[in-house]
């Protein structure tokens, strides 16, 4: 069997810097650092008992964005597989820069079922605390025939890996 992966990414829209007649000068490197991986679990932590995985990690923005939205990349065979609600806007209306901390939850739904979720599923819950200090998430049922988060490899990136306005956090890997 080939591998599937899951990719999970932030993309943030630019401030433009301009003044008077001057030129847009470009930004220099969006992310200054990029930090995560599994989450380490205390002793007699409930995550392992309901098999539960984790992951955590922080981004710190170095310039000003406007808005960022959290992008779900899905691929089998090495072909890209449609994902419904896979870009997910997370804030706008206001310029930031700082450190984004973001937690992942995925749940095999069916050791664990959760109210509206099917079987064959997994739930991926993903949770930000904005430079702000507000906090926002966004939960995804993805069907183990697209990808099983349940058995999956889970890696993160580091901070050479961002370019342009595109962030990758971390990506799941299973096959």
């Amino acid at each position: 069997m080939r591998g599937r992966i899951l990719f999970v990414g932030l993309i943030a829209a630019v401030m433009a810097i301009a003044g008077a007649g001057a030129a847009v000068r470009p930004v220099p490197g969006l992310v200054r650092y990029v930090d995560g991986g599994v989450k380490p679990l205390p002793l007699g932590d409930l995550a392992e008992v309901l098999r539960i995985q984790q992951l955590q990690g922080k981004v710190e923005l170095n310039s000003g964005f406007r808005n960022v939205t959290l992008v779900l990349a899905a691929y089998k065979d090495g072909k890209k597989v449609d994902l419904p609600g896979s870009e997910v806007p997370l804030f706008g209306e206001y310029e930031t820069t700082g450190i984004i901390s973001y937690a992942v939850q995925i749940v095999d739904l069916d050791f664990l079922p959760l109210g509206d979720g099917k079987k064959g599923h997994s739930r991926l819950h993903v949770s930000f605390r904005w430079p702000d200090g507000s906090s926002s998430s966004v939960e995804r049922d993805i069907a183990k025939n697209v990808i099983d988060l349940s058995r999956s490899s889970n890696l993160t990136f580091t901070e050479e890996a961002s370019a342009g306005r595109e962030v990758p956090l971390f990506w799941l890997l299973t096959g």
